[in-house]
C-alpha cells in the first residue's frame, strides 16, 4: 500500500502500517513545531515510521534525513524534550 503526504511518497506493507503512518502524520503536524512543516513531517515518519521514533532519535539521527536541516532537527528534538 502507499500513502503520499505532501508530495512524499511512502510504501507501506498493509492497512494497519497506513493508517499508524497517517495518524503519526497529523500528530505530529499537530505539535506545531517551528520550522517543521506537513512536508518535513512526511519525510521524517517516511524513515522513522512512527511519532515515536521521531521523537527518541537524536539531532544527528533527525538531520540524515533528506530534506531536513539541521535548524529543524534541532526544533524537533528540542520539542521532545521538553
Amino acid at each position: 500500500m502507499e500513502l503520499n503526504l505532501e508530495g512524499v511518497h511512502i510504501q507501506t506493507d498493509g492497512m494497519d502500517e497506513f493508517r499508524e503512518i497517517s495518524n503519526s502524520h497529523d500528530e505530529l503536524v499537530e505539535e506545531d513545531i517551528p520550522g517543521v512543516d506537513e512536508t518535513d513531517a512526511a519525510r521524517l515518519l517516511q524513515e522513522y515510521r512512527s511519532l515515536d521514533a521521531v521523537a527518541t532519535s537524536s539531532v544527528e539521527e533527525l538531520a540524515r534525513v533528506d530534506g531536513i536541516s539541521e535548524d529543524q532537527a534541532k526544533a524537533v528534538h528540542k520539542h521532545f524534550r521538553n
